[in-house]
């Protein structure tokens, strides 16, 4: 056994006044090399589980035979190749690795723009307000739930309604009215 292994429990056991597992340590160092070592920690353990539950439960895990894990392996069929696809699977491969990095980069840049819109928009920047078990707004969190950061409001919003503007200037179209609901006469 690890002389470590036993070293650690023995101090654990000495500190916690357990007399029984002290004692099945000595008899571990003490145990002649030509004996079975499983046998005399199986031994100690049924006797130490007469008045312990757990370690009852240990000797009889231990007692059990040990058979080796059955694996179903079922055999692989090799996939015949393509017409089309004569690639060796190493530089499929790394085909494939190569277009994972790449869609993994730009869904990096996707989440980075949605971020700063959300935090244009003073939107939740995980959900948009569209889950009611998010962390962060519970589902409230829609455009304007909090306030915006005015310089991605001024960088990604502004322009956008100024061409608006500019668009029905041209066109004799008046602006809508951007009062809320609430705020409406009647409503």
């Amino acid at each position: 056994m690890n002389s470590l292994l036993l070293e650690m429990v023995a101090a654990r056991a000495t500190a916690a006044g357990n007399p029984a597992v002290a004692e099945m340590l000595v008899r571990l160092r003490a145990s002649p090399s030509d004996a079975d070592p499983s046998q005399t920690v199986q031994e100690l353990l049924a006797r130490f589980g007469q008045g312990n539950p757990m370690a009852s439960l240990l000797a009889k895990h231990l007692a059990e035979p040990k058979r080796p894990p059955v694996i179903d392996v079922e055999p692989v069929e090799e996939i015949p190749e393509a017409a089309g696809n004569s690639a060796p699977p190493d530089t499929a491969m790394s085909e494939l690795r190569a277009h994972v990095e790449s869609m993994f980069a730009e869904l990096t840049v996707l989440r980075d723009r949605t971020d700063r819109l959300a935090a244009a928009l003073g939107a939740c920047c995980l959900c948009w307000g569209e889950d009611a078990g998010c962390r962060v707004c519970r589902g409230r969190g829609r455009p304007g739930f909090a306030i915006p950061d005015e310089l991605q409001f001024e960088e990604l919003v502004l322009p956008a309604v100024l061409a608006l503007r500019a668009q029905r200037a041209r066109l004799g179209r008046p602006s809508p009215n951007l009062q809320t609901k609430s705020t409406q006469p009647g409503a």
